[in-house]
C-alpha cells in the first residue's frame, strides 16, 4: 500500500478530512445519534407508564369485583366484567376447571362461574383474603415493631 501511496496522496487525503470537519459532518451524525436514541428512550419509558397504568386499571377492576350469590347474575355478565369476574373468582380459590381462562369463550367461562357460584352458595370454599405465608410475614413485621427502640425513653 506504502508503495502506491504518492506524498500528493497523502495531501488529498488530509484536504477532504479538513472539508469534512469543517463542515461539521461529524458532529451532526453524532447529533442525530444522541437525538434517535432520546427519541428511543422516551418511546419505551411511554410503553412501560401505558403498561403500568393499565395494570392498575385492571387490578382496581378485579378488586370491584363482589361476590355472586345467584347463578342468574352470572348471565348478565357480558365482555370485560364477565372475564374481570372470572379473574377474581381465580384469585378467591374456587374449584374453578384449569382450562378455562379470561381468553376462553364466553360460553365455558359462564359454565365455569356458574359452579363457582354453586358451590360457594353450597358451603365448599370460601374467599382467602390472606394467604398463610402473608399472615405469618405480618406477624414478624409486628414483631419487629414491638422490639424497635428508635425513640427516645
Amino acid at each position: 500500500m506504502q508503495k502506491m501511496f504518492h506524498p500528493d496522496d497523502y495531501e488529498f487525503v488530509r484536504r477532504v478530512a479538513r472539508e469534512a470537519g469543517s463542515k461539521g459532518l461529524e458532529t451532526t451524525r453524532k447529533r442525530d445519534y444522541v437525538q434517535f436514541q432520546w427519541a428511543r428512550t422516551n418511546k419505551k419509558r411511554a410503553g412501560r407508564e401505558m403498561r403500568r397504568r393499565n395494570a392498575a386499571k385492571k387490578a382496581n377492576r378485579i378488586a370491584a369485583v363482589k361476590v355472586i350469590e345467584k347463578e342468574e347474575e352470572v348471565d348478565n355478565l357480558k365482555g370485560q366484567q364477565l372475564r374481570d369476574c372470572l379473574v377474581a373468582y381465580k384469585q378467591w380459590g374456587p374449584p374453578l376447571p384449569a382450562d378455562v381462562k379470561a381468553s376462553s369463550r364466553v360460553g365455558p367461562i359462564r359454565e365455569a362461574l356458574k359452579a363457582a357460584v354453586e358451590s360457594y352458595n353450597a358451603g365448599l370454599w370460601r374467599i382467602e383474603t390472606l394467604s398463610e405465608a402473608e399472615v405469618i410475614n405480618e406477624e414478624e413485621l409486628d414483631l419487629d415493631e414491638d422490639e424497635s427502640s428508635w425513640e427516645d425513653d
